[in-house]
């Protein structure tokens, strides 16, 4: 069923509906650093990277989904990481003509797996987060622009012996996209 829901919002961001013109699809890359914290963990700090595919619906409304790694963690006794896919709304407000302040709110499938050492049982934790963020977009040219911004995801997942079950990653990133 989740793979039926995610083949119909792809191909709904990119098919070419009546209000859609060219170059209002847009693929991009991104690395960032990203802190997190765990209930019963120290707070661990991470360089991630990802992936997004969007859709302008107008020039103030954007659609999009990213995948993105979201944490990192390597101690002594365990290792984790975690990623993110999400569907978001951006919201744009131009503030020079090629350079636009956003707003992101969306939903998110995060996946947390976990091996304890040196036993090296590795658990799989799964939990739907709220995503949400802000930042700065700037139009290198009509096909390629620059974004620099925030995310946050916030969720729980069921606790095992490891670690507790409360997460809090906050993430900021610069990504590159290309608009087709």
């Amino acid at each position: 069923m989740k793979k039926i829901v995610l083949a119909a919002l792809l191909g709904g961001m990119t098919s070419q509906p009546l209000w859609a013109a060219e170059g209002d699809a847009y693929l991009g890359v991104n690395v960032g650093s990203s802190s997190s914290k765990v209930t019963g963990v120290a707070t661990t700090k991470a360089t991630v990277g990802g992936f997004v595919l969007g859709r302008m619906l107008r020039d103030d409304l954007a659609i999009e989904a990213e995948f993105t790694g979201a944490s990192k963690l390597a101690d002594t006794w365990i290792a984790s990481k975690t990623d993110v896919l999400s569907f978001s709304g951006l919201w744009l407000f131009s503030v020079w003509p090629d350079v636009s302040l956003y707003g992101k709110l969306g939903l998110g499938y995060a996946r947390t797996v976990t091996s304890t050492l040196p036993v090296g049982a590795v658990t799989g934790r799964n939990a739907i987060t709220p995503v949400w963020g802000a930042g700065v977009q700037y139009n290198l040219t009509p096909n390629f622009r620059l974004r620099g911004g925030y995310d946050n995801y916030t969720g729980s997942v069921q606790p095992n012996a490891v670690i507790g079950n409360d997460f809090s990653i906050g993430k900021v990133s610069l990504g590159v996209q290309m608009l087709f």
